[in-house]
């Protein structure tokens, strides 16, 4: 089992996060140098704002005790795909002393009807009611505000991560909370932007008792030589994507850094496929490798023309204006043949090799992740499709559901 603990050590630090780093390139034509790419800039994080100052003298020995969640207000990737199935979760805050300067925070769920148990360490700070979370490195801190309680019934708390807020609803019973206290919690998750379709409520029954020790993931235990399993590894990789969205901030997923418009237009291939979405179920197993043309506009928008062989020889063809945003690397748009929103990210990118695109799918306030992997060729190495795999998981995709498509002839150029 110590093995398994140093495993799951580097899977907490991974799935804190909810994203996927940039790395060095992969695959590609030996014959030619690979283009070097500019380090990443670290992340600029502002402190949360003052809508989420904390609360007035807030007394942090009166917060320990048990509390349980009932909603979250997250755009994190796992709950838009799996929001109706969260599991119920307990969390107990506890310190050793008042004058200690940490407070023990032990949150106990469930994945795949066994209950865990995750053990972290909150740093008080010198603001009352403003805590930290320590991530892998410290752009990875997570801030934590303790926005409003009464410490008896209620309290509002909210989570900053890489600059992307989650705010969670915590009662001390699992009663039904007074409709004042719901309409705040609301209103403040309206404000930054958490429409109802990024509302989550979490079960208020059957939550966990004890937990044995083999299950309980902690910093503590977490020593002995690596674990080489790897179906151990990614049934880790797998559970800890499930539990770590609940316990803090779930970033959103960032566009790549010094995204190019430029060098990303032309010719792709989509040679890898991944949601959750039934019509894909559905399909997928008919599913071939398509083409994509991407032309830059003048405005800085991007042009989508997509194009896929029938197996009866015609070609299946359709095209998005995707519009740009403030931010380089996200488009947006809207599809007149599915009526859907579509809030598309290039996450990872080099520009003569391959690119990973996310996209939200949004129809009548339901959300859907869609991940594809392009190439500049119709085929992708082993370790870009292991990239692209793990890509998936981390954002809720299940395995079964991610595919890498088999070869395809092309449509005929218009």
């Amino acid at each position: 089992m110590a093995g398994v603990w140093r495993c799951t050590l580097a899977v907490v630090a991974l799935m804190c996060v909810c994203l996927l780093d940039s790395a060095d390139a992969v695959g590609g034509a030996k014959s030619r140098p690979r283009p070097q790419r500019r380090p990443p800039k670290k992340p600029k994080v502002e402190p949360i704002g003052p809508t989420a100052s904390p609360a007035q003298n807030i007394d942090i020995e009166r917060m320990t005790g048990i509390w349980y969640l009932l909603t979250a207000a997250s755009k994190c990737s796992y709950l838009i795909n799996h929001g109706t199935k969260v599991e119920p979760t307990v969390m107990n805050f506890t310190r050793s002393s008042a004058s200690d300067e940490t407070l023990f925070v032990r949150t106990k769920t469930r994945h795949n009807h066994q209950c865990w148990e995750i053990v972290q360490v909150y740093y008080l700070t010198p603001t009352p009611g403003q805590l930290l979370l320590k991530g892998a490195r410290p752009e990875q801190n997570t801030e934590i505000v303790i926005w409003d309680t009464d410490y008896e019934s209620y309290a509002i708390v909210y989570y900053q991560k890489l600059g992307k807020i989650t705010i969670k609803l915590f009662s001390r019973s699992v009663d039904d909370l007074s409709e004042p206290v719901l309409t705040k919690f609301e209103e403040h998750a309206e404000k930054q932007n958490f429409g109802l379709a990024y509302l989550f409520p979490f079960p208020t029954y059957s939550h966990c008792g004890t937990v044995d020790q083999n299950h309980v993931i902690s910093k503590l235990k977490l020593q002995g030589p690596e674990h080489k399993g790897e179906a151990m590894r990614n049934t880790l990789l797998k559970m800890m994507v499930a539990l770590m969205c609940a316990l803090a901030a779930c970033a959103d997923i960032a566009p790549v850094n010094d995204f190019d418009l430029e060098k990303m237009a032309g010719k792709w291939y989509i040679v890898g496929f991944a949601t959750n979405a039934q019509w894909f179920v559905n399909h997928k197993a008919n599913m071939k490798v398509g083409t994509a043309m991407l032309v830059a506009t003048e405005g800085g928008d991007l042009d989508l023309s997509y194009a896929n062989l029938n197996a009866d020889g015609t070609c299946w063809r359709m095209t998005h204006l995707a519009k740009k945003t403030e931010t380089p690397g996200r488009f947006t748009f809207h599809s007149q043949v599915w009526n859907n929103d579509n809030d598309m990210r290039v996450v990872d990118v080099v520009y003569d090799n391959y690119a990973l695109v996310h996209t939200v799918k949004t129809k009548e306030g339901v959300s859907e992740v869609l991940n594809k992997l392009y190439s500049r060729t119709p085929e992708a190495s082993d370790a870009l499709q292991q990239k692209f795999t793990q890509f998936s998981l981390e954002t809720g995709i299940l395995s079964d559901n991610i595919v890498i498509l088999p070869a395809n002839a092309e449509c005929p150029e218009v």
